[in-house]
């Protein structure tokens, strides 16, 4: 029996890397999508998105997240819904947004 079938959402801690988590989305059963190393070959599965913001700054992050939710990746974007875009943009699987 699989690990993943076992989990139910997981919620992040209220902070990822020292920057507060607006919003998230977890799935358990399948990876948002499996990050790659630089030749191609499949290295990490992502099964967390995070929208965070570091207190006093105005860009926000998109946090890649494994399923323990440790931060693999980040980009920084403009607005809320730029980050948001960045995430449906490399995700295989649907995203459910959700306020932390």
């Amino acid at each position: 029996m699989s690990l993943f079938k076992k989990r139910k959402t997981l919620e992040p801690p209220d902070e990822l890397d020292g920057a507060e988590v607006l919003f998230w989305a977890f799935n358990s059963k399948k990876p948002f999508f499996i990050m790659e190393c630089s030749d191609g070959t499949p290295h990490k599965p992502i099964h967390g998105f995070a929208i965070c913001r570091y207190k006093g700054e105005k860009q926000y992050y998109k946090f890649s997240c494994d399923i323990d939710w440790n931060v693999e990746n980040d980009s920084d974007h403009d607005s809320v819904e730029d980050a948001i875009g960045a995430a449906i943009d490399i995700s295989t699987e649907p995203i459910r947004w959700k306020n932390k």
